[in-house]
């Protein structure tokens, strides 16, 4: 049974895209591409609750606001394969460089994601590539010292598919994101994301969604609880549902890091190691890892590398 729910996730994740790529989709399809494989094995770690902590490489997909409050760049690299499902990848670049840009005291990211997804023979009547991909140019400022700080992120967007009989085909667009970030005391943080503003992929929109979350730091800012509460539309056949993510991160020591959540009711764990790399000069890094459990499927594991530039 598992098997051939593994099966059919794969089989509906292409055909939507191939539908997408025909213009024959309703708009909401591509949004949830793209909100359902969302990078950071921090952030998932953390149950998916991190709107209201954005304080690290993370905050460019989550919420771009959190860019400005952060005093050193980073870069991260995640490679996934989710639900152990064969031919099915995620990919996620990002760097984040912080405090570079004066004329809105802020700073800036740049991130990537690709999806991949191979539909397996017998299930279609061709053999199929399907490849979503993102590029995200994301800016950040601060409209209130450390109180209040604001992001967006500009978004292009393209989906390719490889065709055993058509060759490939190919469909672009763009999206844009607004981000919030507040403290509201030294302990307590609050942030608010809309995505997909004026969005448009092959001519077709698709809906805009919103994502609020609340956090608070205990115990001299080592241990982190945070729950995040985000709308979705067409869900169970639904027009628009709300979903949540709590989760707790434990600094149990300055390299160590351990994490709960419930990421829509799937338990997470995952813990964070941070080292230095060999030479005088070298940079920090951080290893980060996460168990995702699911009804459905099997469960993953992901692994993410971060550069911490001093």
């Amino acid at each position: 049974m598992v098997k051939m729910r593994r099966k059919m996730v794969v089989a509906v994740f292409a055909g939507v895209l191939l539908l997408i790529l025909g213009g024959s989709l309703a708009s909401f399809a591509a949004e949830g591409i793209y909100s359902d494989f969302q990078p950071g094995a921090r952030a998932q770690g953390m149950g998916g609750a991190f709107v209201g902590v954005a304080d690290d490489v993370n905050a460019a997909w989550w919420n771009p606001a959190g860019i400005a409050q952060q005093e050193k760049g980073a870069f991260t690299f995640l490679y996934s394969n989710p639900f152990s499902i064969s031919g099915f990848t995620l990919n996620y670049l990002s760097w984040v460089a912080p405090g570079t840009l004066d004329f809105i005291n802020g700073g800036f990211a740049l991130s990537y994601l690709k999806v991949s997804s191979k539909l397996e023979e017998n299930w279609t009547t061709t053999n199929e590539m399907v490849a979503p991909e993102m590029w995200i140019l994301s800016l950040a400022g601060t409209a209130a010292e450390d109180k209040l700080y604001y992001g967006i992120n500009l978004k292009g967007v393209s989906v390719s598919a490889e065709h055993t009989t058509e060759g490939t085909i190919r469909r672009g667009g763009v999206a844009g994101d607004i981000g919030l970030f507040y403290n509201i005391t030294d302990r307590f943080s609050m942030g608010l994301v809309t995505k997909n503003l004026a969005a448009s992929l092959g001519g077709e929109g698709f809906p805009r969604s919103l994502r609020v979350g609340f956090a608070g730091k205990f115990m001299d800012n080592k241990l982190i609880l945070a729950a995040d509460f985000n709308s979705k539309e067409y869900v169970e056949g639904k027009e628009e549902v709300w979903q949540t993510h709590f989760g707790i991160e434990w600094a149990v020591t300055d390299a160590v890091a351990l994490r709960l959540g419930s990421d829509k009711g799937n338990f997470t764990a995952g813990f964070g190691f941070k080292f230095s790399l060999p030479g005088k000069y070298a940079p920090d890094a951080s290893l980060d890892y996460v168990y995702t459990s699911n009804d459905d499927l099997e469960s993953t594991s992901r692994f993410s590398f971060t550069i911490l530039f001093k």
